[in-house]
């Protein structure tokens, strides 16, 4: 670890075990009931970080940190595999990092050199530069509104041959999602009230997280990504981008062989979406998942072979120059 590294974090202050390097935020919602029925115990995603770094030839001997932890998708198999000479998971809640650390605790089967800190994305700038081999979050950077900063920022962190290591949406897919709820509102005759409500909600969602033109502030979700506009953006700030359609990071788990045959299919990752991050009632759900059924088996048929429309994916931005 370099001095610099050390000096930063030696001059942190702690509560409780925990690195406070920035002020505590709580969020609208109750962080113990996200994705509170998750079995922490079968994750591999942080196994898929190191293999997919290590299969790309990157820099492990460094610290890492995961920013946005949340309840530990990422964190607790990464603290199991993880070898890296210090990884540090935050979160800008402090219930959030509590959980996380409870679940580490719980269910990495091994951890060493693994500490908790609050941080905030916002407070990047005041990290050690060019120390850390990882900068990793997951279904994390969408809710940054001035992304692109950020990124310029976490490459001013990553010494050469780090990688900034996240899974998040894609305009592609999301935008082909909105485009359906919108033509079905258009061309479809009797549709309930609520029903035309909860697809106007979704179209518009689409079109404002694909927006840049846009006062995202009040938004929660401010962002999907297009993949042309990220490797404009990894290229400016020294770093290479290699994205994985419809992946998880851990599709990862056991290396980068057959990684077109892990993808999963637009119709799976659209359902997906609507099952687990909308709020609403599941007779609605089920309701759009028959109605939408043909269009998804189209979509998914056009793309036999090749790389369906990606919705979601993994990102790799390895530190170059």
């Amino acid at each position: 670890m370099s001095d610099a590294y050390i000096n930063w974090k030696n001059s942190l202050k702690t509560n409780n075990g925990i690195f406070l390097i920035s002020e505590d935020r709580r969020f609208t919602h109750d962080e113990s009931e996200y994705e509170a029925d998750m079995d922490f115990s079968t994750l591999t995603h942080g196994y898929g970080v190191i293999q997919l770094m290590k299969s790309l030839g990157c820099d492990i001997n460094g610290p890492a940190i995961e920013i946005g932890a949340g309840n530990g998708l990422i964190s607790v198999s990464l603290a199991e595999a993880h070898g890296f000479s210090d990884f540090m998971v935050t979160d800008a809640s402090s219930v959030f990092v509590e959980i996380c650390r409870n679940n580490v605790e719980k269910y990495a089967k091994t951890k060493s050199n693994v500490s908790y800190g609050i941080f905030n994305g916002d407070d990047l700038k005041d990290l050690p530069d060019n120390v850390y081999s990882l900068v990793c979050m997951a279904n994390a950077l969408h809710h940054i509104e001035y992304f692109e900063e950020f990124v310029t920022l976490v490459s001013a962190k990553l010494k050469i041959g780090g990688a900034f290591v996240c899974q998040e949406p894609i305009s592609d897919g999301f935008l082909m999602l909105g485009v359906l709820a919108k033509a079905y509102l258009v061309f479809s005759k009797k549709l309930s009230k609520r029903l035309i409500e909860k697809l106007e909600e979704l179209s518009l969602t689409m079109s404002n997280s694909n927006r840049r033109d846009m006062n995202k502030s009040h938004l929660e979700d401010k962002h999907i990504f297009n993949i042309y506009e990220l490797q404009q953006l990894a290229s400016k700030t020294g770093m290479r981008l290699l994205v994985y359609p419809n992946m998880g990071l851990e599709a990862f788990a056991d290396g980068l062989n057959e990684t077109k045959s892990k993808q999963e299919s637009f119709s799976e990752m659209s359902k997906g979406y609507i099952q687990h991050c909308l709020n609403w009632d599941q007779d609605l759900k089920d309701e759009v998942f028959s109605k939408f059924d043909e269009l998804f088996k189209f979509i998914d048929i056009a793309c036999g072979g090749g790389y369906y429309p990606p919705v979601s994916g993994s990102f790799c931005m390895v530190k170059e120059r």
